[in-house]
Order: C-alpha cells, then structure tokens, then sequence
C-alpha cells in the first residue's frame, strides 16, 4: 500500500513538472511570437505612400507644319529641277510670310520610280520619276499658320502632311513647375488625411518620383491638294488647347 502511494506520488510530481515545462515553453514562444509580430508591423507601417496629380490645358504658343512638294517627271533629273524650283519658290514665300530661315528645313527627300501593272498586257508600265521633299515649318504666328499653308501651297507646296500646336520649351518648363508643386501638395493632402486616420503623425518625405505626359494638339491633313483648292477656299486653322499631365509618387515617414 506504502509502495502505491509512493508511485502515485511521484507520478504527480513529474505531471507537475511536465505541465510547468510546457506553460513556461508556450509563455516563451508567445512572447516571441508576439515580438516578431510587433517588428514586422513597423516594418509594414513606418511609411505612408500615397500619389498626387495634376493637369493642365493651356494655349499652345508654337506651332510646327510639315509640307511637301511632289513632282513626277519622266526623269529623275527633270523631277529634280521641278522640285527644285518648287522648293525654293515655297520657302520664298514663308520667309515673305514672316517665318525664319532657321526655322524652315528639310527632314525628308526621296526619289521613286513610280509603275503601274498593266492587265491587258501583263507588264509592268513606267509612270516617271517621282521626287518627294518635305520641310518642316516652326512658327510662333499660332493663329496665321492657315495663311502660312496657303501661301506654301500657292507657291506650289501641294502636301499638308501634319499640323502640331505646342508649347516652346521655356513654356513647357514653367507649366511642368506649376503642377509638380500642385500633385506633390495634393499628394501630401492624402498623406495627412491618411496619418489623421491612422492616429499617427507625419514625418518628412523620404522618396519622391514623377511621371508626366504632355500632348500637343494635333491637326492632321492627309493627302496632295491642288493650288485650285486653296484659291476657292482658304484654309482655316485654328489652334486648340495642348494638355499637360503629372503623377507623383510619395513616401512619408510616420512619427
């Protein structure tokens, strides 16, 4: 009975024992497990990221034409001359038009044999030789460039290829300026309103990044025209608004 007694008792003591050890192993891992926790949630919520935009839509105050002069002759030298000749005659007029010289250049000439297949024949026919010059054409006169068209292709230009309204590069900086302040304010607006929520404080900006768009307004005029077309009716062009976009991206630090 003595001997029953000891066993049992000793049973207890080790069950003691076990359940201390396994409450002081699980108090351990918790606490741990509770300090791993903590740290990762700083390391998730030390900043606050936010973005910011902005826009504009201002009046252009550049414009660039592309023109060009097509002559077909039945050969290369006699395309040449004609073009030649035409060329000049255009860039005579813009200059008389108030454009300056620097401001007028060629970007692209090229010269083709133009043929045709023939169906009754089954051949290949010769059409001439076709020269193609186009010349860029950069004008502050946004609201004349109409004229300007009409007295290139009256002096024998006979392609609108494309019509841009933009912005010179002073302009173009001093709008960029104005609405990276804006979106970077809008942008810490939603930072604070975002800190007020959370209950914590805002601290300084600690990465900043800018994506912007900006987009001249463009007028295309595809195709050859006739001097014929200009004289029965003038073209009219007129400038439209170029808009200019901002996005930033923002960290702050939180208090």
């Amino acid at each position: 009975m003595k001997e029953t007694c000891e066993c049992s008792s000793k049973h207890k003591w080790w069950m003691a024992v076990l359940v201390i050890l396994v409450v002081a192993a699980a108090v351990i891992f918790a606490s741990r497990w509770h300090g791993c926790g903590k740290e990762g949630l700083n390391q998730q919520n030390d900043v606050i990221s936010v973005s910011g935009s902005a826009s504009l839509e201002v009046k252009p105050d550049q414009a660039t034409v592309w023109l060009s002069v097509n002559t077909v002759e039945n050969t290369a030298a006699a395309a040449q001359s004609r073009n030649s000749d035409l060329t000049n005659a255009v860039v005579a007029a813009l200059k008389n038009a108030g454009v300056k010289d620097n401001d007028i250049k060629t970007t692209q000439l090229y010269l083709n044999k133009k043929e045709h297949y023939d169906d009754v024949t089954g051949k290949m026919v010769f059409d001439g030789y076709e020269l193609v010059h186009t010349i860029k054409v950069v004008t502050d006169q946004v609201e004349d460039v109409g004229k300007l068209v009409d007295a290139a292709i009256n002096a024998g230009a006979n392609g609108i290829n494309n019509v841009d309204f933009e912005l010179k590069d002073a302009s173009k900086k001093q709008f960029e300026a104005q609405m990276l302040a804006d979106a970077v304010s809008s942008a810490k607006n939603k930072a604070e309103a975002l800190a007020s929520s959370a209950g914590v404080k805002l601290g300084k900006a600690t990465s900043i990044s800018e994506s912007g768009i900006y987009t001249p307004y463009n007028n295309y005029y595809g195709g050859m025209m006739e001097k014929s077309a200009v004289a029965a009716a003038p073209i009219q062009i007129s400038p439209g608004n170029v808009k200019l976009e901002t996005t930033v991206s923002v960290q702050y630090e939180i208090k």
